[in-house]
């Protein structure tokens, strides 16, 4: 009886190390609040595509949506203020200016299909201006679907 116990001790324990081994965060993906924002742009991907590859010259159509950064709030993620989706995509040109230095640094790399959070800090987005419902000093948080690359 004896050995059988032992044995059923000895899988219990692989059991419960390959269930601790997989229970480790993984690097880069925020799971709660963090009280000050980073200093450099951050990225994170969520999803790795497997289509092209972003690169400066491509014209990029994108779904996202832009927060506030809230030290308070889940993920950061404060007041929601821009929206874009698959059914009305942004569209523009990698590299041309056409878009915040955060996204001109953070998209390159992407592959359609892919999902990649960027948090930008204010000198990459409106810096000490703002724009529009953007606050002057905002950190930025989005999360970009790379839908088509050419």
């Amino acid at each position: 009886m004896r050995p059988r116990i032992l044995r059923c001790s000895l899988v219990l324990l692989v059991l419960v190390s390959a269930c601790n081994a997989g229970s480790e965060e993984a690097p880069g993906v925020p799971t709660g609040p963090s009280a000050t924002p980073p200093a450099q742009l951050t990225t994170t991907d969520l999803t790795v595509g497997n289509g092209a590859t972003a690169a400066a010259g491509n014209t990029l159509s994108v779904s996202y949506t832009g927060w506030l950064w809230n030290a308070n709030s889940f993920e950061n993620k404060g007041q929601v203020f821009d929206t874009a989706n698959a059914l009305a995509p942004f569209v523009f040109v990698l590299g041309a200016g056409n878009v915040i230095a955060g996204w001109e640094q953070g998209i390159p790399g992407m592959r359609a299909g892919g999902a990649r959070r960027l948090i930008i800090p204010p000198a990459l987005a409106y810096g000490d201006t703002g724009s529009g419902p953007i606050p002057p000093g905002a950190t930025l948080i989005f999360d970009i679907g790379l839908l088509n690359v050419q």
